[in-house]
């Protein structure tokens, strides 16, 4: 004889089963009182990097140099011209030149080099300023007789006149644009050197 099953009873389970979210117990409902979250702040962009050989355009150098160093306009005056002209002709021909600027001596280079600052970048040729003041007397002769010869001739050397070129950034502007960059260029001592023995007889004119 088969038993009668227990009648099912319709009370609240004493543990209550867990929500298929997994949460382990009822949502608390949400009060109006209650604070907002506040929404997430959008991260700070990186400061823009300096140019770099790999993030550098290519024509960055180059419309560097080209706003700092313009073309010459073509002269219009004609007196200029033929003053320019002259000139010409004088130093293709030098044996219709006359000598006019005094010679220097070694006392005088050696007066010069003393003012020249020991930590000075070289220019081209790599020669220092503390490398020509180490010079003995008879090195100093021979340079002195190399700028008389130029003096005589007119002739400034055109290695004296190549520049190196370093870009260096302006404080406080934006460092990807080239304009925001200073060209600093370094030339050769020796041929700074020659400048001043060129330079000083002309300031000694211009006080009479």
């Amino acid at each position: 004889m088969e038993l009668p099953s227990p009648p099912r009873s319709s009370t609240t389970p004493l543990h209550p089963q867990k929500s298929i979210s997994g949460s382990r117990g009822p949502r608390m409902p949400h009060s109006a009182n209650s604070p907002t979250p506040a929404p997430l702040k959008t991260p700070p962009k990186p400061p823009p990097q300096p140019p770099t050989p790999q993030n550098r355009p290519a024509e960055f150098p180059s419309n560097l140099l080209e706003s700092s160093f313009q073309e010459n306009s073509e002269p219009s005056d004609d007196d200029f011209i033929d003053h320019v002209e002259e000139r010409v002709d004088n130093f293709l021909h030098p044996n219709s030149r006359r000598h006019t600027a005094p010679l220097t001596s070694p006392q005088e280079i050696m007066e010069i080099l003393l003012q020249l600052p020991n930590r000075k970048a070289p220019g081209k040729d790599g020669i220092k300023n503390i490398a020509l003041k180490a010079l003995a007397l008879n090195a100093i002769t021979n340079i002195t007789k190399i700028f008389n010869s130029c003096l005589q001739l007119n002739y400034f050397p055109q290695e004296w006149k190549h520049a190196l070129i370093t870009v260096i950034p302006k404080a406080g502007k934006d460092p990807r644009f080239a304009d925001n960059y200073c060209p600093i260029s370094v030339i050769s001592s020796l041929g700074k050197i020659f400048e001043k023995t060129l330079l000083k007889p002309h300031q000694q004119a211009l006080r009479r």
